[in-house]
């Protein structure tokens, strides 16, 4: 028995229809990164019967082609690199984290690319400590134990930081919708805790201590371990500048942005 493979390509346009894959002010989007797919060509419709407004929203003009029109599907795909389109999901599926638009259907694929998960679904939880933060529910063919950062240190190989899960939930099954579909309602209200992936560990010294309290006036949270990892914790870019302007203030040094985010722990 073959296995199916996970993402299947959509494939190509067939004649006198063009695609463009584009970026929110309808800029082309280079290969391999995701897009809105839109559609032009001669089977276009004219637009939605009785919904002139949803029509406008829609049906835009060409940015490339004079004259004509461009269907905007909703839909978010890329390029793979042999020409064929890969779907990755849906527009009102992307989500905004500190300041990273961040498709959910993307790591979905990236999960169910790990040997024996069945499924996986992507949720943007509030904690109120860290603010938003990605989970993610999985199934496992035959119910298998996972190790969770085991799971989180291979997605690190293949997903920029900022679409790494926070947590990584095994479920016996995936809660279901009457119509079938994954119930993200209900995980939404599934209780999580986050916590750092990195044993607790006190700080040594005077310095270190001065650093802790920082990082905890910062983050805004009760507890960080000289091991702990600032962007794990809920640190984003912005965060990172005001604490790096701390520091430098506090020790009267002049350390630059980017040692953060190189080392990112005490």
């Amino acid at each position: 028995k073959q296995d199916t493979p996970k993402n299947i390509p959509i494939g190509k346009p067939i004649n006198n229809t063009q695609i463009y894959l584009l970026d929110d002010n309808l800029n082309l989007v280079p290969r391999s990164v995701v897009g809105e797919l839109c559609i032009s060509g001669d089977g276009l419709a004219r637009g939605y019967l009785n919904n002139s407004k949803l029509t406008s929203q829609k049906f835009v003009d060409n940015p490339y082609l004079e004259g004509e029109r461009l269907y905007k599907t909703g839909d978010l795909a890329k390029y793979l690199e042999d020409g064929n389109i890969e779907y990755v999901g849906r527009v009102d599926e992307q989500v905004k984290i500190r300041g990273f638009r961040i498709e959910l259907g993307e790591i979905e694929q990236k999960l169910l690319s790990i040997s024996n998960f069945k499924e996986g679904c992507v949720i943007v939880k509030n904690d109120e400590v860290l603010g938003k933060m990605l989970v993610a529910y999985v199934t496992v063919i035959n119910n298998q134990d996972i190790d969770s950062k085991e799971v989180i240190s291979h997605l690190e190989r293949i997903l920029p930081r900022h679409m790494i899960p926070s947590a990584v939930i095994k479920l016996k099954e995936m809660p279901l919708t009457l119509n079938g579909k994954i119930d993200k309602k209900y995980l939404s209200e599934l209780d999580v805790i986050f916590i750092s992936s990195e044993e607790y560990i006190e700080p040594q010294t005077n310095t270190q201590e001065r650093l802790v309290r920082l990082f905890q006036e910062i983050l805004d949270v009760d507890r960080v371990g000289i091991k702990d990892n600032f962007f794990d914790l809920g640190g984003h870019s912005l965060l990172a500048t005001q604490l790096i302007s701390k520091i430098n203030r506090e020790f009267n040094v002049q350390f630059q942005l980017k040692l953060l985010f190189d080392l990112g722990n005490i």
